[in-house]
C-alpha cells in the first residue's frame, strides 16, 4: 500500500511540474532561458499571430527574445514586454 501511495505521489508531482513549465507572456526572461525550444517556439507562434505584423514571425521573435535574454542580466523582465519591443524592431 505504501508503495502505491509513493508512486501516486511521484506521478502527480511529475504531471504538476510538467504543466507548471508551460511558458506564457507573463513569465520572465529567466524562465525563457530555461525553457525548451518547443516551448519557446509555441509561445512565439502564439505571440506572432496576435501581433499580426509583416516580418514578425515566430522564428524572428525567438531569435530576438533569445538575444535579449542573453546570459541572464535581464532575467526579471517579462517575456511579453520583450516581445513587444522586438515586434517594433522587426
Amino acid at each position: 500500500m505504501r508503495k502505491i501511495v509513493i508512486n501516486t505521489f511521484i506521478a502527480i508531482s511529475f504531471v504538476l511540474s510538467s504543466t507548471a513549465y508551460a511558458l506564457s507572456g507573463g513569465n520572465t526572461l529567466g524562465d525563457w532561458r530555461n525553457a525548451s525550444n518547443a516551448e519557446k517556439s509555441s509561445l512565439a507562434q502564439a505571440m506572432s499571430s496576435k501581433i499580426n505584423k509583416p516580418g514578425v514571425t515566430s522564428s524572428a521573435l525567438v531569435a530576438c527574445i533569445d538575444e535579449t535574454a542573453g546570459d541572464g542580466g535581464l532575467d526579471q523582465m517579462k517575456i511579453s514586454e520583450v516581445a513587444a519591443a522586438c515586434s517594433g524592431l522587426l
